[in-house]
C-alpha cells in the first residue's frame, strides 16, 4: 500500500486507483469518494494517554502488550457471545470462535447488593475502589484481566473520568436518578434514564456524545416501547437490567472500545 490519496492522504494499492486516475493525479473512490467525503481530523488523545501509546517507558510497552484486556476492564458496556471452545484443544494459537451472534449489554447504574460493581457502575465509585474491583476480578482468574497493572489503571480510570464524554452521560444520570430519589422517597425506585442519540444524525456515525444526551428520566420499569437506538439506563437491576446496545447506535463503538474514543 505505497500510493496516497491526494484528498485523504489514504493508503492504497495501486491497483484500487479509479479509472479517471492519472499518472500525477491518482483517484479513489473507497476511502473518500474522490474528495466528496471530509472527515474531522482525528483528535489526539489525552496526555497521559498517547505516552501510553506512543512512549518507550515500562509501563507503556505493557498497556499496549495488555491493550486489549485494559480495554475490557474499562469499557462501559459488557460482551455478549457464546464461544466455541471446541478449537481450543491444540496448542497453537489462541482461537477465539463464536457461535451465534455477538452483542453488546448495557446494565443498571448500580450493582446488585453484595455483588461488585462492574463497567460503567465503576465511574460512581472513587478511583481507588473501583481499581480495586477491577484488581479483584484480575485475581479472581478472569482471563480478560490477566496481568492488569495497579499505576497503568490508575493512569486509565483518571484520564477516563476527566475526557470520556460516556462517563460524565452516565454520571450525570446516576446524579439525577440520585436526586429524584432523595426528592421522593416513599416512592418505589422503579425509574429511568433514556440516553437518547441525536435526531437527524447519520445512526453509521459514531459522534462524541454531550451531557444533553441524557434526556428524561421516566417512572416505570422501562418496559415500555421507546425508540430502537435509545439506550435505557435503570437505576437498580432488575428484571429489564440488560439492554441490547443495536449496532447502528452511534453509541455502540464509544462505550466498548473506550481508550480509542477517549
Amino acid at each position: 500500500m505505497n500510493v496516497i490519496c491526494p484528498k485523504c492522504q489514504a493508503k492504497h494499492w495501486k491497483a484500487e486507483q479509479l479509472s479517471k486516475s492519472t499518472r500525477n493525479n491518482p483517484a479513489f473512490g473507497s476511502c473518500c469518494l474522490d474528495g466528496k467525503v471530509v472527515l474531522p481530523p482525528v483528535r489526539q488523545p489525552p496526555r497521559d494517554l498517547l505516552e501510553l501509546f506512543d512512549g518507550t517507558s515500562h509501563h507503556s510497552a505493557h498497556f499496549k502488550k495488555n491493550i486489549r484486556s485494559y480495554n475490557a476492564a474499562f469499557a462501559l458496556a459488557s460482551l455478549g457471545v457464546t464461544v466455541d471452545k471446541s478449537v481450543q484443544d491444540g496448542r497453537g494459537p489462541y482461537v477465539f470462535k463464536i457461535q451465534g451472534a455477538l452483542y453488546h449489554h448495557l446494565g443498571a447504574l448500580l450493582p446488585e447488593p453484595g455483588n461488585d460493581p462492574v463497567y460503567a457502575q465503576l465511574y460512581f465509585y472513587s478511583s481507588e475502589e473501583a481499581n480495586a474491583a477491577r484488581l479483584r476480578r484480575n485475581q479472581g482468574g478472569n482471563n480478560n484481566m490477566a496481568g492488569l497493572n495497579a499505576e497503568v489503571m490508575g493512569i486509565l480510570d483518571n484520564t477516563l473520568r476527566e475526557h470520556h464524554a460516556y462517563v460524565k452521560v452516565f454520571k450525570t444520570a446516576y446524579e439525577r436518578l440520585q436526586e429524584q430519589q432523595a426528592a421522593h422517597p416513599n416512592v418505589p425506585s422503579e425509574v429511568y434514564t433514556v440516553i437518547r442519540c441525536e435526531p437527524g444524525v447519520d445512526p453509521r456515525r459514531y459522534n462524541e456524545p454531550t451531557a444533553n444526551e441524557v434526556a428524561v428520566i421516566l417512572p416505570g420499569d422501562g418496559s415500555i416501547q421507546t425508540d430502537y437506538r435509545d439506550l435505557i439506563v435503570h437505576y437498580r437491576e432488575g428484571p429489564y437490567r440488560l439492554k441490547r446496545i443495536w449496532e447502528s447506535n452511534a453509541s455502540y463503538q464509544p462505550m466498548v472500545y473506550v481508550l480509542l474514543f477517549p
